[in-house]
């Protein structure tokens, strides 16, 4: 048998799978290339068969993992996991293999097949999801207003590649998501699992130093943008006073949980009861967080509108040196145990 299997690969790759977790209803003709129910993101799924598949002419392909392109429904009798009544069963995403080997099960007969890059099978544990070094979360790919928060997966050598990157802490949808990962410092270079979090339209974006793990030169954000959104994050957004400072039992960032995204009401310079700054782009804990931030240069957004940025934990200096920026005026502190930097 003869079949174009490049073109079936190709309309996969510019598919985007759902990324709700809704009964997806299937002919006995549908494949996972055809009706994408599961991919590299959205790991597993639900479907719907309907009676009578047994007796279709559909090919399957594999045994246990099936490729994309099998017919989904005589796949799921053929591994046991439903009769020729049909019904409503998981369905989980598997990685491509070098070979699929057929065999006749519960009067479904599939067949050998050589190198396939995506697959699909019944059983679980789901795979995580996955991201590649090319993946942004345009159009919902990742993250959206339906699914706000997701545990991905990133490869390693994403630097290499290259990339678009717009932001800091926060990053516009078309950025892509395992450079920005790498530039907030949730994974290194060499690829890991991390939580990225939804978030709506910004007023502007700004380009901003790397807060990676052992830092690689290329990882800067080098580009800012005006308003666009969506937008994601790697970390949940810790909502501040204007007086909020980085001292207490539980302080915002430390050095155990060195990269906080903030969030800062808007009008603090106003606010004389907002306290005390000590320090330039490097703060002493107990200043006020919020006025800092302004004073660093995040006065368009935060002072105006109120708006988020990325905190990062620093250690203690023996001295800090203050100044007058953005209609701030920080003052010079003596040593303080630790420091943090809005960035």
């Amino acid at each position: 048998m003869t079949r174009s299997r490049l073109a079936a690969a190709a309309a996969l790759a510019c598919l985007v799978g759902p990324t709700s977790a809704a009964v997806v209803g299937l002919t006995c003709g549908s494949t996972n290339s055809g009706t994408q129910v599961v991919d590299a993101i959205n790991t597993k799924g639900t479907i719907a068969c309907p009676p009578g598949c047994l007796g279709a002419s559909s090919s399957v392909w594999g045994t246990n993992a099936y490729t994309a392109d099998s017919s989904i429904c005589r796949a799921a009798i053929h591994a046991g996991v439903l009769t020729n009544k049909g019904g409503t069963i998981p369905i989980f995403y598997e990685r491509g293999r070098v070979l699929y080997l057929g065999t006749t099960r519960n009067g479904v007969q599939s067949q050998d097949w050589g190198t396939y890059y995506s697959s699909f099978k019944f059983t679980a544990p789901a795979l995580p999801p996955t991201a590649t070094c090319d993946d942004t979360s345009n159009y919902g790919k990742i993250v959206s207003p339906t699914r706000r928060s997701l545990r991905l997966v990133c490869p390693g050598g994403c630097l290499a590649e290259g990339g678009s990157l717009y932001g800091t802490g926060i990053y516009t949808s078309d950025s892509h998501v395992c450079i920005a990962a790498i530039h907030s410092g949730v994974i290194p270079a060499s690829g890991g699992s991390f939580m990225i979090y939804y978030d709506g339209t910004q007023p502007s974006y700004r380009a901003g130093r790397c807060t990676c793990q052992a830092p690689p030169p290329t990882a800067s954000s080098r580009s800012s943008y005006g308003s666009y959104g969506p937008s994601f994050r790697f970390t949940p957004i810790t909502r501040l006073l204007c007086n909020s400072t980085n001292v207490g039992t539980t302080p915002v960032v430390s050095a155990a949980n060195p990269v906080q995204t903030v969030s800062c009401p808007r009008g603090c310079t106003a606010k004389i009861n907002a306290g005390p700054v000590y320090g330039t782009k490097v703060y002493a804990r107990s200043s006020r967080i919020c006025l800092a931030a302004i004073h660093a240069g995040h006065a368009g957004v935060i002072d105006l509108t109120g708006g988020t940025f990325l905190l990062r934990f620093e250690k203690g200096q023996s001295s800090y040196t203050g100044s007058t920026a953005y209609g701030v005026t920080s003052l010079n502190f003596v040593a303080s145990p630790s420091s943090f930097r809005p960035v």
